[in-house]
């Protein structure tokens, strides 16, 4: 289950990518928000993420009476907060990470095998690890549990949309990998991090 707080970086970033690529301008009706993020969450939960979106001022919204719908786009403020989730994704080269936001990937068996493995031995460690993780994590430990579970069900269908897992599993593992730098899990971690960015290439 994906958490309240990495839902809104998904939809910013979901947001924020549709509008980079677009010519024109850009707004979003609750559906195509779902689409470009590749579905996962229901539509109820995407609209209280994106009405608190709209509240904390980062969404603006209006009422489209030719179609009957509620559109949103990003406001000026929205526009920082989801450039703060990109260059958090970033890799060493300082590449943004995030691919296109329609772009869907399908893995093979190795590719889904592997990434399930590491994934499944990631939150096992988080959910019986050491006192010493649990320790070192506080109460950050259930959030990047759930975290890394919301990506791992994201590559259960072996049909993945790349913005969509980017955005739920890169920040979680780069956290992982540099606050047990040299540990298992933050070796795993970072081989997992590395193993998701081949996939853009």
């Amino acid at each position: 289950m994906i958490s309240f707080n990495a839902a809104q970086d998904l939809v910013l970033t979901a947001l924020y990518i549709r509008e980079y690529e677009s010519d024109d301008a850009f707004s979003a009706t609750i559906d195509d928000v779902k689409e470009a993020i590749g579905g996962g969450l229901s539509k109820v939960f995407l609209l209280r993420v994106v009405d608190h979106l709209v509240e904390k001022n980062l969404l603006e919204s209006d009422y489209d009476e030719d179609i009957d719908v509620m559109k949103y786009w990003l406001k000026a403020n929205g526009i920082q907060a989801a450039e703060v989730v990109v260059n958090e994704q970033k890799n060493e080269g300082g590449v943004i990470s995030i691919p296109a936001a329609d772009r869907i990937v399908q893995l093979n068996d190795n590719q889904f095998n592997d990434l399930h493995e590491k994934l499944s031995e990631i939150i096992s460690t988080l959910d019986n690890g050491s006192n010493a993780i649990g320790a070192e994590l506080g109460d950050s430990r259930v959030r990047l549990k759930s975290e890394i579970e919301a990506g791992s069900t994201l590559i259960n269908a072996k049909s993945v949309r790349l913005s969509a897992l980017f955005a739920v599993l890169i920040k979680p593992l780069k956290f992982l990998s540099e606050k047990f730098s040299g540990a298992a899990i933050g070796e795993l971690a970072k081989k997992l991090v590395s193993e998701i960015l081949k996939l853009i290439a």
